[in-house]
């Protein structure tokens, strides 16, 4: 293994996440749950990178698919979730912190019609209506 390098970790310091590089070309997300190590790569990934966990366990980072597009993610609860900020110019899209009310923070790139790209920041807001509908 070339190497690998721990990106967040839970307050109480029961998880951590990270990064691990196989070989020159190859990154993939993983987590260490008290102590036991494992692969978190979303589906369709070829590559990911896990950036921040938050107190509730949730976990934020990126991934590219086979079309070599990149996404942000989200695990929650074990299920993956997809995050891609909307419009038609956008390129890629990056999950890079999330806080303890599972609110987003995170990159994307447009490309304009001139073919010229351009990185803008946002901030996702948890809507609290649905997970209140959720916990029913």
């Amino acid at each position: 293994m070339l190497g690998s390098m721990h990106n967040g970790i839970a307050r109480n310091g029961r998880l951590i996440v990270g990064v691990v590089f196989p070989d020159m070309t190859t990154f993939h997300a993983y987590m260490v749950h008290h102590g036991v190590t494992q692969m978190i790569d979303p589906p369709d990934a070829v590559v990911s990178d896990a950036r921040d966990v938050n107190p509730s366990g949730e976990i934020v980072g990126f991934f590219m698919d086979s079309a070599n597009k990149t996404h942000g993610f989200l695990l929650r609860k074990g299920e993956f979730t997809t995050i891609d900020f909307p419009g038609e110019d956008v390129v890629s899209t990056q999950a890079r912190g999330i806080n303890p009310q599972g609110d987003i923070v995170g990159f994307y790139v447009s490309k304009d019609a001139l073919g010229k790209f351009h990185t803008h920041g946002f901030v996702a807001t948890r809507n609290k209506d649905e997970d209140d509908d959720e916990d029913k």
